[in-house]
């Protein structure tokens, strides 16, 4: 681009917020680097506490049966792992 070019998107630019339209555009692109700014600044945080969420709900969903088995195993007089009648 030559200095031309960019003195004509300037000035069109320029215009453009004079304009209520460009007024809005132009707060919403500053919102929008706002939050870009403050998911970089935490972000990282948040994306660590909820991967540590995911993680631990998905090995104790896989473990739940070993934690389980052992109050079945010695609440009662039978092995949890026993074959049942099917009714029906």
């Amino acid at each position: 681009m030559n200095n031309e070019n960019i003195t004509a998107l300037l000035l069109r630019r320029y215009a453009l917020a004079q304009t209520p339209l460009g007024q809005f555009l132009l707060s919403m692109h500053v919102q929008q680097q706002r939050l870009r700014a403050g998911w970089l600044a935490n972000g990282s945080d948040a994306a660590k506490r909820l991967f540590d969420i995911f993680a631990s709900f998905a090995l104790l969903s896989r473990l739940a049966r070993f934690f389980c088995s052992p109050l079945f195993w010695f609440g009662s007089r039978v092995a949890a792992q026993c074959s049942l009648v099917r009714l029906g």
